[in-house]
């Protein structure tokens, strides 16, 4: 089933911040402002002071898709709660189309209505369009009590080293944000790689571990 969606996009030296949209960074540039900002002091304040520093300096950089993943895997908690889906095998990934107009390949065990379809590819392309890579795919998986959940960016054209240093410093400003208890246990359980120019973030939640809070967050 393919899916036509339209997607909107979403105090550093000023000598980066024009070249920031406009070509890749030589490394050395990467280095001297990674370096300046991991001298800054360790914990939450320090991290809150460098996400500003680093929104200006890199303009490509969007560190509320951190925080968008977060709400699209709450909402798939939803659609596919455990006492209804033992087992879930789902996948979302860009096809034909790039920014701002995407159309998106779902396959999944089961077919949704059609306002859940729209809303959830409408989340998952929102957080696509908020990462660096040209392309995107999603994966969900359950098995033997394990909810599993995989955004892969595909394909950005930045410095390696860098894109995995910049949504690390994003995780870590959302595990200090003071997030819903929801959000707090995602946030926790979540982690940051780069593979070969393709930026991962990955979930993974054991059997029940949300429960409580999803049922909370429903009445």
């Amino acid at each position: 089933m393919y899916l036509g969606l339209l997607v909107v996009g979403g105090a550093a030296p000023q000598t980066f911040a024009h070249s920031a949209t406009t070509r890749n960074f030589e490394l050395v540039d990467e280095i001297e402002v990674k370096d300046d900002l991991d001298n800054q002091p360790d914990g939450c304040d320090a991290t809150r002071g460098a996400i500003s520093e680093i929104q200006t300096t890199f303009l490509w950089f969007n560190h509320r898709s951190v925080q968008d993943y977060s709400s699209l895997v709450e909402s798939l908690l939803e659609t596919y709660p455990e006492d209804r889906f033992s087992t879930v095998d789902l996948s979302w990934k860009s096809a034909d189309g790039e920014r701002p107009f995407r159309k998106v390949d779902f396959l999944g065990q089961v077919p949704l209505d059609s306002k859940v379809t729209k809303d959830l590819n409408s989340e998952i392309t929102l957080v696509a369009n908020g990462l660096p890579g040209k392309g995107f795919l999603v994966a969900v998986s359950r098995n033997n009590g394990e909810t599993s959940f995989r955004f892969e960016s595909k394909g950005f054209r930045y410095d390696t080293p860098l894109v995995r240093w910049l949504y690390s410093k994003a995780l870590d400003y959302y595990r200090c944000s003071g997030s819903l208890e929801t959000a707090e246990l995602i946030y926790k359980n979540t982690q940051v790689v780069v593979e070969n120019n393709n930026l991962i973030i990955s979930t993974r939640l054991a059997r029940g571990s949300l429960d409580p809070l999803l049922s909370n967050n429903a009445k």
